[in-house]
């Protein structure tokens, strides 16, 4: 039974940690950052990779670059492979960095509950069976008034009731 615990405990955690999205991101710690590029400016929308790994180093992305694109004739986009992202106005030298990284241990108990893989798959499946066995002892084991057809009952029908109505409205 403590396996389960243990295995419960850390849906728990990161199911409340999911369930708070509005107030923090669970997986990713995401930092804004604007300042004034060094160099001439203004500069027209033909950046050469070089000076654009040159923008990236005050915020050591220059080793992710991936791609960039002008989204207008005043502003250079830099994709990052860590998700990251900078974007430079071309006529001021204003840029804002869009830093993205992974919470640590979060990020990873998050990812669970996006079924990771088939073992994983594997191993949930067999723990939520394990949980519905648990739960149907649970549920025989009492008789008489404290029982199935009793307050254990009504328990349960509120238990399945309850989540039915929030996902309705």
């Amino acid at each position: 039974m403590l396996f389960f615990s243990g295995v419960l405990f850390i849906y728990i955690l990161s199911g409340v940690a999911m369930n708070h999205q509005n107030l923090f991101n669970p997986q990713y710690d995401v930092s804004v950052q604007q300042y004034r590029a060094e160099g001439q400016f203004p500069h027209g929308a033909n950046f050469t990779k070089e000076e654009i790994l040159k923008l990236l180093e005050p915020v050591s992305e220059h080793h992710h670059y991936k791609k960039h694109f002008y989204p207008n004739s005043q502003t250079l986009k830099v994709f990052l492979s860590t998700g990251s992202s900078f974007t430079v106005n071309t006529l001021s030298g204003k840029v804002e960095y869009q830093g993205i990284k992974r919470r640590p241990f979060l990020f990873q108990l998050s990812f669970l509950h996006y079924n990771p893989g088939k073992y994983w798959r594997y191993f949930s499946d067999s723990f939520a069976i394990s949980i519905i066995i648990v739960i149907i002892t649970g549920l025989i084991m009492n008789k008489g008034d404290r029982g199935l057809f009793g307050i254990c009952g009504i328990e349960f029908a509120l238990g399945i009731i309850i989540p039915l109505l929030f996902l309705i409205f």
